[in-house]
């Protein structure tokens, strides 16, 4: 019943999942599985929730879940259970910090989880869904230091991770997991384009996401992001197009930023100047808006080296560099600079 509620919720159908998901919410109110459905819940509603007027909501719902599952673990019978929410919570909190770029807040909430992290390590045999956090942690240990340095203070102290081991745990979740199969999808498919360049198994994922979650607005833009990525501009400007229907400050400036990009691989650079420029008006605080105007800036520097503009070309590139995170735009946005 949870797993058909959360289908209905990741594609947008919040009715229909209140509706599944009722009988659980009533028969089981005061235990913690209800207060992180209703986190879930709330956060796909406001997303991003980090830039929404529920955030107060969404902390307080995931601290009574906290409270809960710690009482939950006492009692000595539930532990696989308890430890999974536990660091769950714990989790979005950290998410919610580092979205608002208050590293040190998220690094300390991760300092909070850790503990329930290292016991979930142990408890993959009975809770699949553990693959998921397990995944993530390999990874991001090693991933999060380098593009933010000033955690490395908090960070030192945590058990070492490995990209490598953390990428295949992530890939069993998204296979055997029980209720975040979703979820290890959606960070495997966003990790394989920001950091691993594995562009082609990326679009494998995103495409079969867009195609069961249609009405989703984070799968379609990783999906159009994704068509880009392997330079497949006919279906790109199809699925670009139907990025209109969705809103959200994120979903309007990947239109804008997706549109330029390919109209400037098409060659038409006046049209793709301007859908560009258009991009940095978009106001908003979106889950992926510095990841928009890193690419924004780095196609505006090309354009600018393409008229000899090179002044303005470096100021574009530099900006660039100074948001990145994404590493193929990181090395190519060097590469220019080194060139000019």
């Amino acid at each position: 019943m949870v797993r058909s509620g959360l289908d209905k919720v990741y594609n947008f159908e919040f009715a229909e999942a209140e509706e599944v998901l009722r009988p659980v919410l009533i028969k089981y109110k005061d235990h913690p599985v209800s207060y992180l459905l209703k986190a879930t819940i709330l956060q796909w509603q406001n997303d991003p929730i980090g830039a929404s007027s529920k955030q107060k909501e969404y902390i307080t719902i995931l601290e009574k879940c906290i409270s809960l599952s710690e009482n939950l673990l006492r009692t000595n019978k539930f532990n696989s259970e308890a430890t999974f929410y536990l660091l769950t919570c714990h989790g979005y909190i950290a998410k919610l910090h580092h979205f608002n770029n208050d590293y040190i807040k998220a690094g300390l909430e991760a300092k909070k989880a850790y503990s329930y992290l290292k016991d979930g390590f142990a408890m993959v045999g009975t809770n699949p869904d553990f693959l998921l956090t397990n995944g993530l942690y390999l990874f991001y240990r090693e991933q999060y230091p380098e593009t933010h340095p000033s955690i490395r203070p908090i960070i030192y102290f945590f058990k070492s991770g490995n990209k490598k081991e953390g990428l295949m745990s992530l890939q069993k979740a998204s296979e055997k997991a029980l209720f975040s199969q979703l979820e290890a999808k959606k960070y495997l498919g966003g990790i394989l384009l920001k950091y691993e360049n594995n562009n082609s198994e990326a679009l494998r994922i995103f495409s079969s996401l867009n195609h069961d979650y249609p009405r989703n607005p984070d799968f379609q833009i990783k999906f159009c992001e994704a068509l880009i990525a392997n330079k497949k501009w006919a279906e790109a400007r199809i699925a670009i197009e139907k990025l209109k229907k969705f809103s959200g400050a994120d979903a309007g400036m990947a239109y804008l930023v997706f549109k330029g990009i390919s109209e400037f691989e098409l060659n038409d650079k006046m049209s793709s100047s301007s859908n560009l420029f258009k991009s940095l008006q978009v106001k908003g605080h979106g889950n992926y808006t510095d990841d928009l105007k890193s690419m924004c800036y780095l196609y505006l520097g090309k354009i600018s080296i393409d008229i000899k503009d090179l002044a303005m070309a470096k100021e574009y590139l530099e900006d660039c560099l100074a948001i990145a995170e994404y590493s193929g735009i990181k090395r190519e946005a060097n590469l220019l600079l080194q060139q000019l």
